[in-house]
């Protein structure tokens, strides 16, 4: 997979003092994430949502008919499908 990044210098005196290469994934998935909240409040499925800052990762609640419903919105979430660990 090629991963987009952004690489930083800082340059004193004409010299590199340090460098920093940032990958574009999490913020993809962070962005496609906060799309995939959007549409699911659009559609009057979301209730709340928000990180839970004692552990790593967050909570969604969902007004859905069913528990396979939740289950197949939880797996369509850019977080879940990128597996990003941090969610």
């Amino acid at each position: 997979m090629h991963a987009p990044c952004c690489d930083v210098f800082h340059l004193k005196d004409g010299k590199v003092r340090s460098f920093h290469c940032y990958v574009a994934v999490p913020i993809l998935l962070e962005q496609l994430h906060a799309a995939h909240l959007a549409e699911l409040d659009d559609g009057g499925k979301l209730v709340m949502a928000g990180p839970l800052p004692e552990r790593s990762g967050g909570l969604i609640v969902l007004r859905t008919g069913s528990v396979a419903e939740a289950k197949a919105i939880a797996d369509e979430d850019p977080l879940v499908r990128g597996v990003d660990n941090r969610h």
